[in-house]
């Protein structure tokens, strides 16, 4: 596959404070990753420690090995304030560093929802 990025699956769910999010699940050159998007309200100055903390207690992140994270803050289509987060989850060597909690639904046809598990 080479350096080709491809889309794996997403999935949608609610944060622990009831923030909506969505994961995406994603490849490139051997590696896994997952972003996770969601309004940024109440969280327009928040850095990736403060981020990945509420990911990580709301059950949708967990670290396996530490490693270094940036949120991007952007206005979406609709005019709505977000900002993203991205985790490599394993690499070419199968090592891995976060577990994606949500079940995917996969971009493949025909797979339905819900057909994936968690990413790991």
């Amino acid at each position: 596959m080479g350096d080709e990025v491809f889309d794996i699956g997403w999935a949608e769910g609610v944060l622990q404070e009831e923030r909506p999010f969505r994961m995406e699940c994603w490849g490139f050159a051997g590696s896994t990753g997952v972003t996770v998007f969601m309004a940024s309200e109440e969280l327009e100055h928040a850095d990736a420690a403060q981020v990945h903390a509420l990911l990580e207690a709301s059950g949708v992140i967990t670290t396996l090995e530490p490693q270094q994270l940036s949120v991007l803050h952007f206005v979406d289509a609709a005019g709505t304030p977000c900002l993203s987060i991205s985790y490599i989850v394993a690499n070419e060597d199968d090592e891995y560093f976060v577990e994606a909690h949500p079940l995917l639904t996969s971009y493949r046809p025909g797979n339905g929802e819900g057909t994936g598990d968690g990413v790991r």
